[in-house]
């Protein structure tokens, strides 16, 4: 069985749902209460403004970019209305008008580090990885948060740049210990080093605050190339038994029976992510284990 095979046979990364935007973010900036009490009857761009940060608070998003657009027609040069527009936008998932009120922000004043964060946060959630680099190097400056570490970080894993990916895991971590997100990813980065050791420590990190089954998974896959496929097997079966809607992880496990010569289990568990991946219309992956149930059925025979 090809080395080849089994990398092209690997499940996509899969990532966490970070919500970057640390909790002090605004004390960083502009000493606001985001907890202020909504205005009844708005009149200046500040009432606005305050009952757009109460909308905010509440994940009013269209309430508050509405009120917040508002302050910023009545104020054009209020770096706050804009700041807190470009916040709304980028919680609805609005990225576009988050990086163009952010980039509005920069202009009035570059020295909002929030508004570099949150820029690149947007960059990042749209792939446009090196834009987003620029800002989170440029907010790192100003301030040495660990969640912009992680996501420059992050920004550096899927620019396939692991070895500055690696070192920002570390930095984050060495801020925040115990953040399992981090852990994560760090993995992620060890294992496509082909440092499976140390990518197996913070997979099992991960394990140990929650039952995540891609966690199990990529623990599995280190311990195949590492040919401890007794743990290798432990592991995808219980990622199996958490998320039995993965195709992937019946290639792993159908990998784990061949390498033993278990080709019938093998087989079984082949087909079955065969099945799935033409229900997905995976056409690469439907081809790939096509490839490898023939494999293994040749290998039968000798």
């Amino acid at each position: 069985m090809s080395r080849l095979l089994i990398v092209s046979l690997c499940g996509a990364v899969v990532s966490f749902g970070v919500f970057s935007l640390p909790a002090t973010a605004f004390s960083h900036t502009q000493q606001w209460d985001i907890y202020a009490q909504g205005v009844a009857n708005p009149a200046t761009a500040d009432d606005y403004f305050q009952r757009g940060m109460s909308f905010l608070e509440k994940q009013d998003y269209e309430s508050a970019i509405a009120d917040f657009q508002k302050a910023a027609q009545l104020e054009p040069d209020s770096v706050s209305a804009h700041l807190g527009l470009g916040l709304a936008h980028w919680l609805s998932n609005n990225y576009s008008d988050a990086i163009s009120e952010m980039t509005t922000v920069i202009k009035m004043d570059p020295s909002v580090v929030l508004a570099y964060q949150v820029r690149g946060d947007a960059y990042l959630e749209t792939r446009q990885y090196q834009k987003a680099i620029e800002d989170y190097t440029i907010a790192l400056k100003s301030e040495q948060l660990p969640v912009t570490y992680f996501n420059r970080g992050r920004c550096y894993f899927f620019s396939e740049d692991y070895n500055k990916a690696l070192a920002d895991f570390d930095k984050a971590l060495q801020l925040e210990p115990d953040a399992i997100d981090y852990y994560y990813f760090r993995g992620l980065t060890h294992y496509n080093l082909e440092n499976y050791q140390k990518a197996i420590g913070d997979f099992t990190k991960v394990i140990s605050a929650e039952d995540y089954p891609p966690a199990y998974y990529f623990r599995s896959y280190s311990y195949f190339f590492l040919e401890d496929y007794q743990k290798s097997m432990a592991d995808i079966n219980k990622a199996i038994s958490l998320d039995s809607t993965d195709p992937d992880y019946y290639i792993l496990r159908a990998l784990n029976y061949w390498i033993v010569s278990k080709h019938e289990p093998a087989i079984a568990d082949a087909q079955k992510a065969l099945t799935m991946y033409e229900k997905q219309g995976a056409r690469e992956k439907i081809e790939l284990t096509k490839e490898m149930i023939n494999s293994i059925v040749q290998d039968m025979k000798q």
